[in-house]
């Protein structure tokens, strides 16, 4: 009964998997995800680019995280939406110590 955004997103979704690797000296995450529509894969795309701009205006934030956040590449092709970044592994450890 509910037809909220949730919905509409798992409603369109076929496919997700995740990704963590070592690579060079990098922590490297990637998401993918597979939508039963193209436009469903854009939006979402445009929705994940806002959140990154409006985060990165946080005073608060770190500006390790800021430039981390930055450098994410989201990109849509098709009904496919890959989100991916790579973070130093002493970021995420002094992060997670916090």
């Amino acid at each position: 009964g509910d037809s909220g955004w949730d919905s509409n997103i798992l409603r369109n979704t076929e496919q997700v998997a995740f990704l963590v690797a070592a690579m060079a000296d990098k922590l490297t995450f990637e998401a993918k995800l597979i939508t039963t529509e193209p436009d469903m894969a854009q939006s979402l795309a445009s929705v994940v680019r806002g959140l990154i701009s409006l985060v990165s205006f946080n005073d608060d934030m770190d500006a390790d995280a800021v430039a981390v956040l930055q450098s994410a590449r989201v990109e849509a092709k098709g009904n496919s939406l890959s989100i991916s970044l790579a973070i130093d592994p002493g970021l995420v450890v002094s992060t997670l110590s916090e």
